[in-house]
């Protein structure tokens, strides 16, 4: 399975969460990993892994 922050503490928003601010405000706030502060995303975009920023990557975490 390949590397990813579904579910990761330093996750910003999970799915669930990014599903509900577009329900109600309209916009889709992007994924941020909390710990590099850096924007994390779907690759391809149709599939259901987040996947780590290039720093977790590196530190072996995500």
């Amino acid at each position: 399975m390949p590397k990813m922050c579904n579910g990761c503490e330093f996750l910003n928003i999970d799915e669930y969460e990014q599903d509900l601010i577009k329900a109600k405000c309209g916009n889709h706030p992007p994924h941020i990993c909390k710990k590099y502060n850096k924007r994390v995303t779907h690759f391809p975009y149709s599939e259901p892994y987040i996947h780590p920023c290039e720093e977790c990557e590196k530190g072996g975490e995500g």
